[in-house]
């Protein structure tokens, strides 16, 4: 069968389709060129020559566009494409997707520079409150790149951290009680230490320790001075000279103050401003300066007039929230019975007591703090909002459900309440508020932030779309996470995160917003190889960065950055990829070695195929026995490989295959009687166990000999042409918890529904082949809750389509011959007769898609495997038919990329070193000409192959005009 898709592809790369195409790709590329020369859409223009050919990704129709930094205040449509705009015009636009924005406002996104405890629960409040971009700035990380490298791939918005004052200055003075989870302190640490000076060591450590982090990428230096009561005017002065001298901002909550009586913490900060020249911003100054509120704006404002680079912000709500275990309340036992009153519990909405404070504060958790006196608070936030320099920023965090309606709608209550309702400000003011003077802001520390709090041509499409007719918050204290109402769509990079108010899962289009990275002199790591200019498509998400610099050094990636400030002398070797795409190496968890043709082959065939592997760009493989791949074979090639005796992927393997006596392959498919000699079956990568026969010396022998994992055989043959005897489910019971015990993974080899119903029940690790009929659905959930992969090889049952139609697709297609073995491509020219009548080969065909489908739809993770080397199924290059193949079943390009990336990295338990593009990660890349999210078949336009670190002479690439 030759795929419509398939022949579409290869007519383009041949000229065929071209014509029409090409007036596409000339009209994306001069919008591009004519950007940087001034059309941009400050008068609501854009260029129009050729507009009318163009088709956008995402077009938004009729909507009020507001941009703050020009003032742009009009209808227009926006055209959007790899998350930028590209048009903005009120000239009529074609996209493959169209949003009708009429009646609506489309702002940039909101920018939150005060937030906490990120990760997917807190990302999607604050997504449905129309926020596209958050930071942790109030004190912040530890371990910078932790936090970074934690979040890749998973983030729904963009995020950033500062380096954290607070914990640092802990960690510094020897706390080993501190509790880290993805590079921030969460809890512990040991409250002595917030009430003393460090000694002259531990300030050294704690200046080095800050240091790092900024040298890290952290977006700015972070304070909780409150919270540390025992540091020193000349302590902090120190921090703020290095975040000075990193050009970083300096995000601070100020020490308890009595605004009376006493203005001296403030003027601590703002002295050290005039002493280090650095960027100084006070958190939620509202909450900190109370009714006093308009007199520090007041003094901020007098300050800023005489050069000082100091900001504010503040958040619309009366009431603050903290830790009520922090060093905030340590002096609690001296409080008047009155003040307990104020502190609420939001889990049970309770006023608080002297009993039930000491019970809370031993217990842990956030606490609400209502104000001495409503209206003066009320005052106070009406006149932060209306302030010119103050900011808007939620100081909103996430404790498992138990958090303040700010973190759900800051942003929706401005414009709400205090837009539409009281009339504090003005619609375009609040919207500068909260896009894009937050961007300004950081914009010099993190160049990312010039393209977002903006609505212009070559900006990011970071945008959010509201009826300011009717948005308005409805979170309370009691119910904090209610979503905001009026507030409908949110795009992250041009990609709808966010739709008829619904949140929309699954969807990770966020990417890390961080300073530049750099490294003291004795840091600096000596690379083999510098790559530069690349695009990251990371783990196969729906999502492509920016341009970056990667250093990679012993095979493994040691350091990524912006473009240009990796220095070139410190590589062996560079790989020139502007303008290319990297994507990890393509992961193959079902190939058998060998070279997909008929016929005895040799091990130099064998030897070819490893190679062949990896020119088509498949790094890894997983090799599931049979076909000689007993354990003592399989240990032998990881040996070789190891030792570069051949050009390999990484191998992992099961090792011989086991199955019951005379079931499959034994009797089917080698044709062995059933008193065949073991040590024969053996040689053909096949083990039987008997019913009554103890598995355990079988496991241990194979756990010695280094297999990676257990395959077992619970099939009866190939359909219902081949009844034979297999495994009972007491036998499989068996094998799976033996091989469990000892660290190892079990894998079905499956051919009806009831196989894989039976294999799940007894708890095996993944499913390898789908099956010709329907899998139950509660047999799908239980895979998804259980995280059973399910690898569907379809590039297995598509050759049995073509076989069944009378000719051999991929023997004939052009990509696949370029690379293949010509004695497999001549091998198959006198094809056996196929098992198959036509009419059951297109029903096996799209039942096993249709399986697919529904297995992804219910969230089973997904590995990619091909069952290489069966007749027409070829290394490497059925890697790329089984990505086409499973889009064309009804998964996005980014699922299929998962699968053969990430996915298949966490089916071999190699997920923190295999299938991603971060720092630690093994160094196996694919650099491409095209972006494969765009279409799948763009993986086939390889312009290297990066292995182990090593870069891969004679890719397989599917023309030389596709990359060029």
């Amino acid at each position: 069968m030759r795929f419509p898709i398939f022949e579409i592809f290869w007519l383009e790369l041949r000229g065929g389709l071209r014509q029409a195409a090409g007036w596409y790709h000339l009209g994306v590329v001069f919008s591009l060129l004519f950007v940087p020369f001034g059309l941009w859409a400050q008068t609501g223009q854009s260029a129009q020559t050729g507009q009318s050919a163009q088709t956008y990704d995402v077009v938004i129709t009729g909507g009020r566009v507001m941009d703050p930094e020009s003032g742009l205040d009009a209808v227009r449509n926006v055209g959007i494409t790899d998350g930028k705009i590209l048009a903005l015009t009120d000239t009529a636009l074609a996209g493959r997707e169209t949003i009708d924005a009429s009646g609506r406002v489309v702002a940039p996104g909101f920018i939150d520079l005060n937030t906490y405890q990120h990760g997917d629960p807190f990302f999607r409040l604050r997504a449905a409150d129309g926020v596209t971009a958050v930071f942790h700035l109030e004190d912040g990380a530890t371990q910078v790149p932790a936090y970074y490298e934690a979040l890749t791939g998973r983030a729904l918005i963009h995020y950033g951290i500062a380096v954290g004052h607070g914990s640092l200055r802990s960690v510094a003075m020897g706390d080993t009680s501190l509790v880290v989870v993805d590079g921030v302190a969460e809890s512990g640490g040991a409250p002595e230490l917030n009430y003393r000076a460090p000694t002259v060591d531990e300030m050294k450590a704690l200046e080095g320790l800050v240091e790092q982090g900024l040298r890290d990428g952290a977006v700015a230096v972070g304070f909780g001075i409150e919270y540390a009561p025992g540091a020193t005017h000349s302590e902090i002065l120190r921090m703020l000279e290095i975040a000075a001298q990193y050009d970083a901002p300096a995000h601070l909550h100020l020490r308890k103050w009595d605004p009376v009586q006493d203005w001296g913490q403030f003027f601590e900060v703002a002295g050290a401003a005039i002493h280090t020249g650095g960027a100084l911003h006070v958190n939620h100054i509202q909450s900190i300066a109370g009714s006093y509120t308009d007199e520090m704006l007041a003094f901020i404002d007098r300050a800023r007039s005489f050069g000082l680079s100091i900001s504010a912000e503040c958040y619309p709500y009366t009431a603050g929230m903290t830790f009520i275990e922090s060093a905030l309340f340590d002096a609690w036992e001296t409080w008047p019975e009155s003040r307990f009153q104020r502190y609420e519990w939001p889990v049970t909405g309770e006023r608080l007591t002297r009993e039930t404070f000491a019970r809370y504060r031993q217990q842990g958790g956030v606490v609400t703090i209502h104000p001495r006196d409503e209206a003066a608070q009320e005052a106070a936030v009406r006149t932060c909002l209306a302030h010119p320099l103050a900011m808007i920023a939620s100081d909103g965090a996430w404790d498992e459900g138990k958090t303040h309606p700010r973190s759900a709608g800051t942003n929706s209550r401005v414009l709400g309440r205090y837009v539409r309702q009281q009339r504090v400000l003005t619609l375009m003011d609040a919207l500068r508020k909260m896009s894009l003077a937050p961007a300004q802001h950081l914009e010099r520390r993190v160049p990312a932030m010039r393209d977002k709090g903006r609505i212009r041509v070559g900006a990011d499409a970071d945008l959010v779309i509201f009826d300011p007719a009717t948005v308005m918050d409805r979170a309370t204290y009691h119910q904090p996470t209610l979503p905001p109402s009026g507030l409908e769509t949110v795009l992250v990079g041009g990609v709808p995160i966010v739709q008829h108010g619904e949140v929309q899962p699954d969807i990770f289009p966020g990417q890390p917003l961080r300073g530049p990275t750099t490294k003291a002199d004795s840091d600096l790591p000596a690379g083999d190889l510098l790559i530069r200019g690349v695009s990251i498509i990371d783990g196969g998400e729906n999502t492509t960065s920016s341009p970056h610099d990667i250093l990679v050094a012993d095979g493994k990636i040691v350091e990524i950055a912006a473009p240009g400030t990796i220095a070139s002398e410190r590589a062996d070797s560079i790989l020139p990829a502007e303008g290319r795409f990297v994507l990890p190496g393509l992961i193959d968890v079902h190939a058998h070695l060998g070279d997909g043709g008929l016929g005895k082959q040799s091990v130099a065939d064998r030897e070819g195929a490893l190679s062949q592997f990896v020119r088509y760009g498949v790094t890894t493989i997983f090799v599931p026995g049979g076909g000689g791949g007993n354990d003592d074979w399989l240990a032998r090639w990881k040996q070789r490989c190891g030792d570069g005796e051949l050009q390999c992927p990484g191998v992992y393997g099961s090792g011989a295959l086991i199955t019951a006596p005379g079931s499959h392959p034994i009797g089917t498919i080698w044709g062995f009687s059933d008193d065949v000699d073991p040590a024969l079956v053996y040689a053909r990568g096949a083990v039987a166990v008997a019913e009554d026969e103890p598995v355990g010396p079988l496991l241990d022998r194979k756990q010695a000999l280094g297999v990676d994992a257990i395959k077992i055989i619970i099939e009866d043959g190939i359909g219902p042409r081949y009844p034979m005897p297999r495994l009972s489910n007491a036998k499989i019971a068996q094998l799976v918890e033996g091989s469990h015990q000892r660290g190892l993974r079990v894998f079905a080899h499956v051919s009806m529904p009831d196989h894989v119903v039976d294999g799940v029940a007894a708890g095996v690790d993944g499913i390898m082949h789908s099956v010709e009929e329907p899998i139950p659905e509660e047999t799908l959930a239980t895979m998804a809750n259980e995280g059973t992969f399910y690898v569907a090889t379809l590039s297995l049952y598509d050759g049995f389509f073509d076989r069944a139609a009378g000719h051999f697709g991929a023997a004939h297609e052009p990509y696949a011959m370029a690379g293949s073995s010509p004695r497999a491509i001549s091998s198959l020219a006198e094809f056996l007769e196929s098992p198959f009548t036509a009419q059951e080969a297109a029903t096996v065909a799209a039942a096993v898609r249709d399986n697919l489908r529904r297995a992804a739809a219910a969230g089973v993770p997904l590995a990619l495997g091909t069952d290489v080397n069966n007749p027409s199924v070829f290394p490497g290059y059925s890697a790329h038919e089984e990505l086409a193949l499973m889009v064309e079943a009804g998964l996005t390009p980014g699922q299929a990329l998962s699968a053969a990336t990430t996915g298949s990295a966490s089916f071999l338990e190699q997920g923190t070193r295999l299938g991603k593009i971060a720092i630690g990660y093994e160094a196996d890349l694919l650099i491409l000409a095209k972006n494969p999210l765009e279409d799948v078949l763009n993986t086939w336009t390889l312009v290297a192959v990066v292995s182990d670190g090593e870069v891969i002479e004679d890719v397989v690439a599917s023309t030389k005009a596709a990359v060029e």
